[in-house]
């Protein structure tokens, strides 16, 4: 499904972060967030999971995209 994904992105990935779309929440843990990311590419939607972790020291990462 991700490959899917990147290969509907191209090799820009400028040009996509800045047409992201619609993040939703999904769940939300003190240490944990999950949203799912909708992206259009012309007729195309693309909607897939962005999970955040919360580490050690307070900071955000992306777990998995």
């Amino acid at each position: 499904m991700y490959l899917q994904i990147l290969n509907a992105i191209g090799a820009n990935m400028q040009d996509f972060v800045g047409g992201m779309g619609t993040m939703t929440l999904i769940s939300s843990k003190p240490t944990e967030t999950k949203y799912e990311m909708e992206h259009l590419d012309g007729s195309n939607t693309y909607d897939f999971p962005v999970i955040f972790v919360k580490d050690g020291n307070g900071n955000w990462k992306i777990k998995s995209f």
